[in-house]
């Protein structure tokens, strides 16, 4: 569906309402699904800072936390952290990260 919406006359608003609420909810679940993962992994590297050296405090702790990595990197250490565990949570995790590319980047663009 083109943006230029405006541009023409509409005919069934209903349906155009319809379709970028569902676009809009498919966007938000997979922005959460990443600030989810990104939060885990965060939490996994704070665990590990402290475990590696107890007596840290938990500000030197949290200032020493890695910055904030894309999707494909952050699945790519919660799997090294041994959070997820299974025979196909790599894959499950690869499928996950592509259909959230697909809907961040080119799902509302079916025009």
């Amino acid at each position: 569906m083109s943006w230029s919406l405006s541009y023409h006359r509409i005919t069934h608003p209903e349906l155009i309402d319809a379709y970028l609420l569902t676009v809009g909810k498919a966007l938000y679940l997979s922005t959460a699904f990443e600030v989810k993962c990104k939060s885990i992994l965060r939490i996994a590297n704070l665990v590990q800072t402290i475990q590696d050296d107890p007596i840290i405090t938990l500000e030197q702790a949290m200032s020493e936390l890695p910055s904030d990595k894309m999707l494909g990197k952050t699945l790519e250490g919660i799997l090294q952290h041994r959070i997820a565990r299974g025979q196909d949570t790599a894959e499950i995790f690869d499928k996950a990260r592509k259909a959230r590319n697909c809907i961040a980047h080119e799902g509302a663009n079916a025009g």
